[in-house]
């Protein structure tokens, strides 16, 4: 029962672990990263201002972006600084609010799947909680260790799978069209994705952990 016991500590462990991962990197504006880049044939645009156009159309671009609309950050054009939305920029927000009015059903999809994902997680700590005080029918209740976070695990994969595959596509509406070719758009995966593949490494080996403490608890370790 002892060996049982520390593979259920361990296993708790690395719930909180991945629950802290998930939420981080949902309340994070990390999970992609925009680059425009600026070609160096500028000579084919004579007029100055359309190259100072250029600049000025470039805030409009976000620098980063999380999956719900708060995240969703647009770089001012007075600093460097990447600063979230606020009411100050009328045009940022209306950007980000169109974003979120719009969403793509991949992106409506990882969003659901993440919140599963840490419910999930949150409903595996209770039941690491039951697991340990339960007096009766211990033997029975520990076979859901091994499930709980593997249903996470499924949540996790397709959200992460859904927005490595869909990332890429331009969901960028509001004047980008009309940037001149001398400009060039590019997105990937930043730190909050990352993060969540790192809560997905954690519920995987929660679900090794799980099921070995549930054999350790049948042969009375």
């Amino acid at each position: 029962m002892c060996l049982s016991f520390l593979g259920q500590i361990i296993y708790g462990a690395l719930i909180f672990v991945a629950i802290g991962l998930t939420l981080t990197s949902m309340l994070t504006p990390g999970w992609r990263s925009f680059k425009t880049e600026i070609k160096k044939e500028l000579d084919k645009l004579k007029p100055i201002g359309e190259i100072e156009n250029i600049h000025n159309l470039k805030p409009r671009i976000p620098e980063t972006m999380g999956i719900f609309p708060f995240l969703c950050r647009i770089p001012r054009a007075e600093n460097a600084k990447h600063l979230p939305i606020d009411a100050e920029n009328s045009a940022d927000w209306s950007y980000c609010e169109q974003w979120w009015k719009g969403l793509k059903y991949w992106e409506q999809l990882v969003i659901v799947s993440m919140c599963l994902a840490l419910i999930t997680e949150c409903f595996a700590v209770v039941w690491l909680v039951i697991t340990l005080c339960a007096c009766c029918c211990r033997k029975y209740l520990i076979h859901f260790l091994s499930i709980i976070p593997l249903l996470a695990t499924i949540f996790l994969s397709v959200a992460i799978g859904f927005y490595v595959h869909y990332q890429n596509i331009d969901t960028i509406t509001t004047d980008v069209e009309a940037l001149p070719e001398a400009i060039q758009k590019s997105s990937e995966v930043g730190y909050s994705f990352y993060m969540a593949c790192g809560a997905l490494v954690m519920n995987v080996l929660a679900v090794f952990v799980g099921a070995l403490s549930e054999k350790l608890s049948q042969c009375c370790l």
